[in-house]
């Protein structure tokens, strides 16, 4: 879920035979219900590439990561480039991001995880070798979008806890000559069978106080953003 109620599906088996994994993609905004108006599948750009068993990974600027998955269920034909898209145009192309530069790293394919770090970088693991084995081990993979990591921002002060419809505040320091366009909240990843079924981004409303202050308003109600961590 890259937004209150909007999900991104993408990959699986395609659907001329149970052998091969699919690059279709579709979006769906289940917040549509609210207006008495049914929710429907609207088509999105297709991957780079055919994936199944893979995992989806909304980022904090809007993209989403997939990574890892196999072409074909046989374990043969891993898949090692990571491809983000998106979710502003959902008719552009998705793009390629780097992939393992060296050949030992192991393919993340059937049960494997993959989850984002407080840090921004993604730890991927685990995943079927054959139908009996499984690749005891785990990488980080360093997104392309904070490869350099003292461009980062920093947050320097926020609340412990926010009130649902509240407006909190908290300093942020962006990097020399930048802005901070956008504050979200991203939930701690819980994967189960390459599904993270507690995925979530949850865009904010703020404006700048002062330098460096920002004034933020917490999500309306539990539907946007369920009680918990983030």
């Amino acid at each position: 879920m890259f937004a209150p109620g909007k999900v991104l599906r993408c990959g699986g088996d395609d659907p001329s035979g149970f052998d091969t994994a699919s690059r279709l993609a579709a979006m769906i905004d289940l917040s549509n219900w609210q207006d008495g108006q049914p929710a429907s599948w609207q088509t999105a750009a297709p991957m780079n590439r055919p994936r199944r068993d893979h995992n989806l990974i909304p980022l904090p600027g809007g993209l989403v990561l997939a990574i890892g998955g196999q072409a074909t269920k046989d374990y043969s034909q891993p898949v090692m480039t990571p491809e983000v898209f998106d979710t502003a145009n959902p008719t552009a192309l998705w793009v390629d991001w780097d992939a393992p530069p060296d050949p030992s790293f192991d393919p993340r394919m059937y049960h494997s995880t993959a989850i984002l770090l407080p840090s921004g970088e993604i730890l991927v693991a685990g995943g079927q070798k054959t139908i009996s084995t499984t690749y005891p081990s785990g990488d980080i993979y360093t997104p392309p979008v904070i490869a350099n990591e003292s461009e980062r921002p920093v947050i320097n002060n926020s609340p412990a806890s926010i009130q649902y419809g509240a407006q909190f505040s908290m300093t942020a320091t962006p990097f020399a000559g930048r802005t901070i366009t956008g504050i979200c909240l991203m939930s701690l990843g819980c994967v189960n069978h390459g599904l993270d079924q507690h995925a979530r981004r949850v865009p904010l409303a703020f404006s700048q106080s002062g330098l460096g202050g920002y004034d933020v308003v917490a999500s309306p109600n539990a539907n946007h953003a369920p009680p918990g961590y983030y």
